[in-house]
């Protein structure tokens, strides 16, 4: 306890001696603030000096204490894309009509996150009209795929934009969901504008609709490691974003046969390290394979987020 004055009188005071709390001067609180190691021992008697340090106590050696100061002096940088996850729409709701109610009622603030929204399969030309439309309405338009909540498209395709909005959105729309918000004013409800495509949901088995709404229940990859050899395609890049994207990470280099079994005696799929390889990479996963530890293909991952299904058995190399 730090004081400019001390009464041993005092109940305070009387109270830190029943606690075996010690009572200190203002000048120990000082002198911890410029310690070089953070440590000052306040049991020297020069800390058990009251009322002499009432001027010196708070003076502080700004040279001392420059490590203190100096991240104040630095401006805080804020990236765009920090500012577009931020932006909100604010709604003040009318305070209630009871006199007696509204006099003791404060006016909350509801908040309502912004569309934000990226394209994929279109024309620049097209991109530019449909960009046009949705800043007329106060939506916004990213370029980063993990803060885009709204995925535009004609049709279903395996791009890495497409595959990490699955993952990272809540609506996968169709084009005429802006036409139609457009012709409006106001931006219209998403769930009747959902991008549905026949021909690669039936040969995928599966629903692109459910597989947006399965990844923002738990991502897929949520607790896994990958390992991913040289000559994999797509590249060992567009792979990483895809599996981060899906709650996963990628392994910057191949742990050792003991660590991959030890990791792969788990039964559930999650918490689990999963080598992916090629055929051109044989060499390179085979002394793995013998020992028992699955290899994998590309597609555990590509159809896999597509699908928002870990199918540990039809994939294996």
């Amino acid at each position: 306890m730090a004081r400019l004055f001390y009464s041993p009188d005092s109940l305070k005071c009387e109270k830190a001696k029943e606690w075996s709390v010690v009572c200190v001067s203002l000048r120990w609180l000082r002198d911890l603030l410029q310690s070089d190691t953070g440590q000052v021992d306040l049991h020297q008697p020069v800390y058990q000096k009251f009322g002499d340090d009432l001027q010196s106590g708070l003076l502080i050696d700004l040279n001392k204490a420059r490590g203190l100061l100096e991240p104040w002096r630095k401006p805080i940088a804020i990236t765009p894309e920090c500012l577009a996850k931020s932006s909100v729409k604010r709604k003040f709701p009318s305070l209630p009509q009871s006199p007696l109610v509204a006099k003791r009622a404060r006016q909350e603030e509801s908040f309502e996150a912004l569309p934000r929204v990226c394209f994929t399969g279109f024309s620049a030309s097209i991109t530019l009209d449909l960009t046009k439309k949705l800043e007329s309405l106060n939506a916004q338009i990213v370029t980063t795929l993990t803060l885009c909540t709204h995925l535009v498209a004609r049709n279903i395709s395996r791009t890495v934009k497409f595959l990490c909005c699955v993952s990272s959105c809540s609506y996968v729309v169709t084009p005429q969901w802006i036409e139609d918000s457009f012709r409006k004013g106001v931006l219209l409800d998403e769930d009747n504008y959902w991008l549905s495509d026949k021909q690669m949901e039936e040969k995928f088995k599966f629903t692109l609709q459910g597989s947006v709404l399965k990844a923002k229940a738990l991502p897929l990859f949520k607790d896994c490691l990958f390992c991913i050899t040289e000559k994999v395609v797509p590249e060992k890049k567009t792979m990483k974003q895809i599996i981060e994207c899906a709650g996963g990470r990628v392994l910057t280099r191949m742990p050792s046969i003991s660590v991959l079994k030890h990791m792969n005696s788990r039964t559930s799929p999650n918490n689990r390290v999963f080598v992916v390889s090629c055929n051109e990479d044989e060499a390179t996963y085979l002394s793995i394979r013998r020992e028992g530890i699955p290899v994998y293909n590309a597609e555990i991952v590509l159809t896999g987020v597509l699908k928002q299904t870990i199918d540990m058995d039809y994939y294996r190399l």
